[in-house]
């Protein structure tokens, strides 16, 4: 018979008694495996904890190759779109010109009695500005691939004090580190990095563009549709399928203007004939139409009342010239007001988005009102603007002004290593004498 074994019987407690053929190896035994559990245990959850962490990583990897993914491919996507959109939009506005032109002859002119003439000079000195300044914009290249671009870029480094532009490759790494190390320094002056590089140069500082690997002048930013570096860049227009900068930006605040005016005459002379559609003269006339249909049309009292073939063309002209009017007016008076403070459209965002955050409101490049207007337009300001010319800008990107106040002028640069690369023309010898004169503000 089994025997028990008492065990802890000088404890008060009920005694536990195990069997008498129990052992103590047994009792290890049964703890090694206890132990052994417990690292299979912890294996288990080390593994757990590190396939969920491969999970993880692997999941916020794919979440950003599909945001890449999603962004190359709106990026193509409105690349393809612009590439479409911009020749058919370019055939919207001369049709819509001709239609009104068409319009004005048709229908408006016979009504306009003794001041026909007058009138036919104006609607074809707006039609002849409005056409060559909006040819201008979509036919002139602000791309840094051309000599123009080359040679004004010259002509601004050269004018630019305590500036030397690189030459050779080295200097042009050197220019790439140097901007590099200055950018860093002052996001840390900052303490944010929410601010785009050019915002953290000087007005003058040159900066240096990643994307065509060279220098970048002042006001001069990178267009991600044309794929250039583009002087003064304003904004990228469809209408006109070409960006806006220094070289077409006079041609299309003009082309502005001109729309704006010839939309307010439109209006002025079609809103009489809109409000007879369907008015007491319209139907009069209908009635007297149909036995001396001659004598209604030569009729005084039915000047500005439309037949009923030219209910269309009236019904255009009106609703044309006041919503293409109102829109371009707006634009036009936000670029007037752009010229008169010295700003690009990248610009004024960049102010108002310091005036948000509280920092001082300042316009670097303005010189007053009048000096502003001359630095888009030239000296003759309303000369340049009534008569068509496809001259370049008189001065350069960069209003020179400023940059005699900070430094005193720097020496020419050599023309004749310019001739050698081709940037400047042998037969212009205007151009060759002094490049930092040629755009320069006489003060």
């Amino acid at each position: 018979m089994m025997a028990a074994v008492p065990i802890n019987t000088a404890s008060p407690r009920t005694a536990l008694v195990l069997p008498s053929s129990f052992s103590t190896d047994e009792l290890i035994v049964e703890e090694d495996k206890g132990g052994s559990s417990k690292d299979a245990r912890g294996q288990r959850r080390r593994w757990n904890r590190q396939r969920r962490q491969v999970s993880m990583w692997l999941l916020i990897r794919l979440t950003s190759a599909l945001k890449s993914g999603v962004r190359l491919g709106e990026y193509c996507l409105s690349n393809l779109l612009m590439n479409l959109l911009g020749p058919i939009l370019i055939l919207v506005v001369l049709g819509m010109c001709i239609i009104l032109v068409s319009s004005f002859v048709n229908v408006f002119y016979p009504w306009l009695g003794n001041a026909k003439g007058l009138h036919a000079a104006f609607v074809c000195f707006i039609t002849t500005n409005v056409m060559f300044h909006y040819m201008m914009c979509v036919l002139t290249t602000n791309s840094s691939k051309t000599a123009k671009f080359s040679r004004v870029v010259r002509e601004l480094a050269a004018a630019t004090p305590n500036y030397n532009y690189p030459n050779t490759s080295e200097q042009l790494e050197q220019a790439k580190r140097d901007y590099q190390e200055t950018i860093a320094r002052r996001r840390q002056q900052q303490l944010s990095v929410n601010h785009y590089s050019w915002t953290l140069l000087k007005p003058t500082e040159w900066g240096f563009c990643f994307h065509t690997n060279q220098p970048k002048p002042p006001r001069s930013h990178y267009d991600h549709f044309t794929k250039s570096l583009v002087l003064n860049f304003d904004h990228y227009c469809p209408w006109m399928f070409n960006t806006i900068g220094y070289f077409n930006y006079r041609f299309f605040v003009s082309f502005l203007i001109y729309v704006t005016v010839g939309m307010v005459y439109g209006l002025a002379i079609s809103t009489r004939a809109f409000l007879n559609l369907n008015g007491e003269l319209y139907r009069e006339q209908i009635m007297l139409m149909r036995d001396v249909q001659e004598q209604v049309q030569d009729n005084d009292k039915f000047l500005f009342v439309p037949l009923p073939h030219q209910e269309t063309s009236v019904l255009f002209t009106f609703m044309i010239c006041i919503s293409v009017g109102v829109a371009v007016l707006l634009l036009c008076a936000f670029h007037l007001y752009l010229i008169s403070t010295a700003q690009t459209t990248i610009e004024f965002h960049s102010d108002f988005s310091s005036a948000r955050g509280r920092r001082a409101l300042y316009h670097a490049y303005d010189m007053g009102i009048k000096r502003n207007w001359q630095h888009v337009f030239g000296k003759s300001i309303l000369k340049s603007i009534l008569l068509p010319t496809a001259k370049e800008p008189e001065f350069l990107p960069v209003p020179i002004q400023l940059l005699r106040l900070e430094a005193p002028p720097k020496t020419n640069v050599d023309n004749a290593a310019l001739l050698e690369e081709g940037v400047l023309g042998n037969n212009n010898n205007k151009q060759t004498q002094s490049l930092s004169t040629t755009r320069v503000f006489q003060l």
